[in-house]
């Protein structure tokens, strides 16, 4: 006879074993790889426990306890419910005051179902939280994205929410708190999902799993860290979905550090917006993303070209020998950065010219040998300035009196200015949330019409200002930490256009989601050195790091910024990468340029700006591209080869442009690995043939990075005569070479 089973048995269960994990902090980087490899190692994590089908999943929140049971214990689940349940604390209702930390609400059941896109019907919802309104989306497959908890600083009856469907692959869901801005922490659950990309200009990792993000923008010249001064809050995953999370205040993303199973957001504001984007691949995510929150513009032609800096010109004499230097040196170039200080005060716009003397002909000799000048900038109008070069008033500016006068200034509840001390003295702040302010700004900012220029360098507005500052609009100071940078940006994009004619740009440290409509960025302050911490690696980083966040237009200072004299070696490995980003630029606290570092390092830099400026037909043509579907120019490993996961390991190389794959030299010496994906690539020195897919070791003189073309390229060209991508005026001298039309292709065969 068969033997019964027996109900309360329980099969034994087989032992797991499991590699043995490091211990990390939460928020700390891996560690990074070994010199000349760059694979992350990988990390071997228990299986999780998949999500039931959509069909079964329960609608009914169980509480925390049996949450957690469903997870560790895998219980049976429950049956199905058709409603969602709301819990309350006894004391909600009750007029006793609660302790800002203690959870007021929860709620589950929002389900965003990663797809290509998304079939459930949605209709437009706006519903007290202890509605049953909660929705359900249904999708063929993919994880489920999950709100588990919700807890928010305030009674619930006082909090709504509101579905709204934006496309066929995007869905919002905004949680309001109040009038007020209010601690928000949600929880969500997406399975087994360990690889997120994105969030904007960080230095220290592509994939951020297990690590916790600011969402804040902070000025941090030491290492960063997990710091950025463009957080975008939006992360991609290879397993089918995105999300945006669309709010302007500061708080924290756990991308699973704290908990294994759990993403954890924490923000303070009075409302947050969660856009849950479908797309089977990372690029179709990124072009869904910035057709939500707004393309890129492409820059002006000459933007293209190497713009050259000083962290301080003291006088004429070194204007004019930076641009003359550059045509001695046959180095092509378009911009000259005149950086702080410039003016008689912080900022007043007037040029100081007790520094500059004569300035109509230092201009004109400017002009006449191709660059636009580009004048730096910041948010303050001084009320005391650090004297750092004769000419400048220690006393307040002449403009804010003006400014203050009519309003145009940030203030404290009481009326009174507010100002902060910054590291040129202490500033009140333009207020552009008012459109009055921020018409006087550009007034001022006409100012350097005379002088020709073309660029602005928007420094600082990480908006480090304190909760209390009064803005004009009654945005709460909270909600502007992240708005700030992208008004200040706008502010200036509107004098380009009204002004130049959109014939302008400007480079700006910092930003957020919807900065990429006012090109570029650049990466603030890095050290002179091959560090992991702050130097050059990071960079690299960061650049591809922006462009998975929707911030394709960037660029970096060549050399380092902070720190002593860079050495030759890292002067010409950061050159080489500065040819294969966007924007190239040099830039160094030391106030050194290319010729200061021996007649080898120049030769090379010279090699690397004619070739940076050669490639200009195709660098637009890939700015253009960005411009149309949100397709970077830097694309990381991961998002050009979705199927590729031992490419997705190698963080320090980048596809450039659709058909140049570029790894750069991030360590001393002359050897590195290089992993050539599937099909046939030529080597850009050699034109010897590769096939991968495959790692391998190879040489790398300093005069080389290596560089491979895909099969079939047609790589448009300039010629290498070209010294400005400014086209010819009558201005400009006869012996310098202005952009034309004259054009060669570069073609590899085809496999």
């Amino acid at each position: 006879m068969a033997r019964r089973p027996d109900p309360h048995h329980r099969p034994r269960r087989r032992p797991r074993t499991h590699r043995r994990r490091e211990h990390r902090e939460p928020g700390r980087s891996p560690d990074l790889p070994r010199r000349h490899r760059d694979v992350l190692p990988r990390q071997r994590l228990p299986p999780l426990h998949r999500p039931p089908p959509l069909g079964r999943l329960p609608l009914r929140l169980p509480n925390q306890r049996r949450l957690q049971q469903r997870h560790d214990h895998r219980h049976t689940r429950p049956r199905r419910r058709r409603s969602v349940e709301t819990h309350r604390h006894a004391h909600d209702t009750g007029p006793e005051p609660m302790n800002r930390h203690t959870p007021i609400f929860c709620a589950a059941a929002l389900l965003f179902c990663c797809a290509p896109s998304l079939s459930a019907q949605i209709a437009e919802l706006d519903a007290d939280l202890d509605d049953d309104a909660l929705p359900t989306f249904s999708s063929p497959s993919a994880p489920t994205l999950r709100v588990t908890d919700l807890t928010v600083d305030l009674k619930p009856a006082t909090t709504r929410a509101s579905i709204e469907r934006l496309s066929d692959n995007a869905v919002a869901w905004t949680f309001r708190a109040g009038d007020e801005p209010r601690r928000i922490e949600i929880d969500l659950h997406d399975g087994n999902v360990t690889r997120y990309y994105g969030m904007g200009e960080r230095f220290t990792s592509l994939n951020h799993h297990a690590h916790i993000l600011p969402l804040a923008s902070v000025d941090q010249p030491a290492p960063k860290g997990a710091s950025s001064y463009k957080p975008v809050p939006f992360f991609m995953t290879p397993d089918g979905y995105a999300l945006w999370i669309d709010t302007t205040a500061p708080g924290t993303l756990d991308l699973k550090a704290s908990e294994r199973f759990t993403i954890k957001l924490s923000v303070e504001s009075r409302s947050v917006r969660l856009v849950y984007i479908a797309g089977e691949t990372m690029a179709d995510q990124l072009a869904e993303f910035t057709r939500l929150v707004g393309r890129p513009r492409v820059p002006p032609a000459w933007s293209f070209g190497l713009w050259k800096s000083r962290d301080v010109h003291r006088s004429r004499e070194e204007i004019l020998e930076d641009v003359e230097l550059l045509r001695e040196h046959d180095i092509p170039a378009s911009v000259l950065v005149i950086d702080s200080p410039w003016e008689t005060c912080y900022n007043d716009f007037e040029l100081n010219t007790e520094q500059f003397a004569d300035p109509e002909s230092m201009f004109a000799r400017v002009e006449e040998l191709g660059f636009y000048p580009c004048f730096w900038l910041t948010p303050f109008i001084n009320t005391r300035n650090v004297t750092d070069m004769r000419g400048i008033d220690p006393d307040p500016c002449a403009n804010l009196d003006e400014a203050q006068r009519l309003g145009h200034l940030v203030t404290r509840p009481d009326g009174s200015l507010y100002t902060a001390n910054w590291w040129k003295g202490e500033g009140a702040l333009v207020d552009f949330t008012s459109e009055a302010a921020t018409e006087w700004w550009i007034d001022q900012l006409r100012k350097t019409l005379e002088w020709n220029v073309h660029a602005l360098k928007l420094d600082d507005a990480e908006a480090t200002f304190v909760d209390d500052a009064v803005f004009a609009d009654g945005t709460p100071a909270k909600e502007m930490k992240g708005r700030y940078a992208n008004l200040y940006r706008e502010a200036a994009q509107r004098f380009i256009d009204e002004d130049l004619d959109g014939d302008g740009v400007m480079i700006a440290r910092s930003g957020h989601a919807g900065s990429q409509a006012f090109p570029f960025g650049w990466a603030g302050d890095n050290e002179t050195n091959f560090s992991l911490a702050n130097g050059l690696p990071t960079a690299i980083l960061a650049g591809q790091n922006a462009a998975l966040s929707g911030l394709p237009m960037w660029g970096h200072d060549i050399g380092g910024y902070l720190g002593d004299r860079p050495t030759p070696e890292l002067f010409v490995r950061w050159a080489q990468f500065g040819a294969f980003s966007p924007l190239m630029m040099s830039h160094m606290q030391a106030n050194l340029g290319p010729w200061d570092f021996g007649p080898e390092a120049l030769a090379i830099f010279r090699d690397f700006a004619k070739l940076h400026t050669q490639l200009f037909p195709y660098i637009n043509a890939a700015a253009h591209e960005a411009a149309e579907t949100g397709m970077p120019i830097i694309r990381p490993m991961a998002l050009a080869f979705p199927d590729d996961r031992t490419a997705e390991r190698h963080i320090f190389q980048y596809l450039f442009g659709p058909d140049l794959l570029v790894a750069p030299i991030y360590t001393p010496g002359t050897q590195r690995s290089v992993y050539i994906p599937a099909g046939v690539w030529f080597d850009w020195w050699t034109n010897e043939p590769i096939e991968g897919p495959r790692e391998i070791v190879v040489d790398v003189p300093l005069d080389r990075i290596p560089l491979y073309a895909r099969a079939g390229a047609i790589i448009e060209m300039l010629p290498d005569d070209v010294d400005t991508l400014i086209e010819r005026h009558d201005a400009m001298a006869d012996d310098v070479v202005a952009i034309d039309d004259r054009r060669f292709m570069r073609e590899f065969p085809s496999e």
